[in-house]
């Protein structure tokens, strides 16, 4: 197939990715533009853009055989 990316086994309700509509089984290919291929590279990506606080976080992500642009919009306390 040749597609790359990391699949999301499990979505928590009121997580992260359940709040920019992703589902388990879900494959993310890019977080903030950066590839994705390892459960690490997601981890260290999401962990930069918490860190920078950012207000927006870009996910291109694969359902199936279709791709989109889902967002992010974290609530930090």
């Amino acid at each position: 197939q040749g597609v790359q990316g990391e699949l999301i086994a499990e979505c928590t309700e009121g997580g992260w990715a359940s709040m920019a509509g992703l589902s388990s089984g879900d494959l993310i290919q890019a977080i903030e533009g950066a590839p994705i291929s390892t459960p690490e590279g997601a981890v260290a990506a999401l962990k930069k853009a918490r860190d920078a606080r950012d207000e927006e976080i870009q996910i291109f992500v694969r359902r199936g055989t279709q791709t989109r642009f889902a967002f992010i919009r974290p609530t930090y306390e």
